[in-house]
């Protein structure tokens, strides 16, 4: 069932428990201390599904334990959008708005990458030969890398979110293009390692990891708790995304399991100028 009809049949389930309950959406806003249009989008299914914003409106119409549990799994459903490969390298005003809306209301940005060097750390030489491996267009590129762009200036600023990279030794080693492309993307990595709010660890193949985690992924957790944290991966052809307090704790878990295992940033820089230092120019 696509995203669209999971929340439309969520918010479907919330009018009927609102209207069982006998009230209307400006009364039971004013109980939970919303606006009457947060009720609204809710009910139509036309807004991000909220798990604990769920769990509020539930409570609010009295639900029953029974209809509590199948409408939270529901939520939780819901909560977990795929969205098409091709669609997550758009990248317009649309887009550059929500990453700034999102790295305004972040404390902490946690970046696993078991396979290549993350995003916001690639030069421009990397992530383009990267993305046309993926068998993107020139403009699909060229969006993208706007986007990688936004992503490093964001690095740069002089206030925001925290942002901790923790990157496996194999994605070090991945070659997207000739060596001195690596040579210099590893200089690069060193270089943005230094910046104030950036941390980056690498975990060695020589280390035992207490850890797992299938592919790489970006979590966004947000200041004081105030909204779920939002969990970003790629597969091939999808991105997943994941909202919920339960789902963004257990990768934060896994984070930092892993970061266990790895290299302190001091020995990272070390670790990376090292590696850099071997590979042909």
């Amino acid at each position: 069932m696509a995203v669209r009809d999971l929340r439309q049949r969520l918010g479907q389930e919330l009018r009927i428990l609102r209207e069982g309950a006998g009230k209307s959406g400006r009364e039971l806003a004013a109980e939970l201390g919303w606006s009457q249009a947060k009720i609204s989008r809710m009910e139509t299914g036309s807004t991000r599904v909220v798990v604990a914003d769920v769990e509020k409106f539930l409570a609010g119409v009295g639900a029953s334990p029974a209809d509590r549990e199948r409408v939270l799994a529901l939520a939780e459903k819901a909560a977990s959008v795929r969205s098409s490969y091709q669609s997550e390298y758009r990248w317009g005003p649309a887009e550059r708005r929500n990453l700034a809306g999102l790295l305004k209301s972040t404390e902490q940005i946690l970046i696993y990458q078991p396979v290549f060097v993350p995003e916001p750390l690639q030069t421009p030489e990397y992530a383009r030969q990267a993305l046309g491996l993926r068998g993107l267009g020139e403009k699909q590129v060229d969006a993208r890398l706007m986007g990688q762009l936004d992503w490093q200036r964001a690095l740069f600023a002089s206030e925001g979110p925290r942002y901790r990279f923790l990157i496996a030794e194999a994605a070090l080693r991945w070659r997207p293009g000739d060596w001195s492309m690596l040579k210099a993307q590893l200089h690069r990595l060193c270089s943005l390692a230094e910046l104030p709010r950036v941390t980056v660890q690498v975990i060695s193949w020589a280390v035992e990891v207490g850890g797992y985690a299938a592919m790489g992924f970006t979590g966004y957790y947000p200041r004081g708790g105030r909204e779920p944290p939002t969990v970003l991966m790629q597969t091939v052809t999808d991105e997943l995304r994941v909202g919920s307090d339960e789902l963004g704790g257990r990768y934060r878990t896994t984070f930092e399991q892993m970061t266990k295992a790895a290299l302190s940033p001091e020995a990272t820089i070390t670790f990376v100028q090292e590696l850099a230092d071997t590979l042909i120019d």
